[in-house]
């Protein structure tokens, strides 16, 4: 289900489908400070918690559209017990 950032900007539904998912990932990850475009890359794969992290190693996460060089350190600075070596 991929998303591009037109899809997004012109359509008000895509939109709020996308907020709603967000607001459905758990509280840590919401303010973890990871940007919109990551958020939608963990939901994408299904991460909705911290644990699910654990599921996934680095160059998997990077390789997900959203996730950058960024997205990953803040991920591994905040949840780096739960990520797959």
């Amino acid at each position: 289900m991929g998303v591009s950032r037109c899809d997004l900007q012109g359509n008000i539904h895509v939109q709020l489908e996308w907020e709603q998912r967000i607001t459905s990932l758990h509280p840590q990850l919401q303010t973890s400070g990871l940007s919109q475009p990551a958020l939608r890359a963990l939901w994408r794969i299904g991460v909705r918690e911290p644990s699910d992290l654990g599921r996934f190693t680095e160059s998997q996460l990077l390789s997900e559209h959203g996730m950058g060089q960024v997205g990953m350190r803040i991920l591994k600075e905040t949840f780096s017990e739960l990520l797959k070596p």
